[in-house]
């Protein structure tokens, strides 16, 4: 890896650690929007609050080794 690809992947991390709580923030309250409107809850504030923080995670971690993936996934493809 190059040593300026190193510095890209540590920016990216710095700004998925920001995002993630906000990820699950907005997550939670479209969850209680959708409840407020009449939607049956299937879980409580803490459950989606996790699942939240899981999808703002997981969004995370793609986000700061996309070039990684996207080459495994090249080589996968035969590109």
């Amino acid at each position: 890896m190059k040593p300026e690809n190193k510095k890209y992947i540590v920016r990216r991390a710095a700004v998925g650690i920001i995002a993630t709580p906000l990820v699950a923030a907005v997550y939670t309250l479209s969850y209680s929007l959708l409840v407020g409107l009449g939607a049956q809850p299937t879980s409580t504030v803490d459950g989606v609050w996790a699942n939240g923080f899981l999808i703002g995670g997981v969004a995370a971690l793609f986000f700061t080794f996309v070039n990684q993936v996207m080459a495994v996934i090249n080589r996968i493809a035969g590109e």
